[in-house]
């Protein structure tokens, strides 16, 4: 599953906005979150870090399916 779509369903999931994830995220203003959520950016790791604190999941499973679009074929 695209980092994207995890981030929207965990912040769907955990009743929050756009606007309250920003707000835990160092360096990550609404719009910044709302690229994340849509696709366009990616977190850098610091951030990525914060997202799983946030949504209170190990950063790798936020990873897991980013890393499987990466594997070699």
């Amino acid at each position: 599953m695209p980092l994207d779509t995890t981030l929207r369903l965990l912040a769907k999931a955990r009743g929050l906005t756009t606007a309250d994830i920003a707000t835990a995220i160092p360096r990550a203003g609404v719009a910044t979150v709302s690229a994340w959520l849509r696709g366009e950016k990616l977190p850098g790791k610091e951030q990525l870090d914060a997202l799983a604190r946030t949504f209170g999941v190990p950063a790798g499973a936020l990873l897991a399916g980013l890393a499987g679009t990466l594997a070699p074929s």
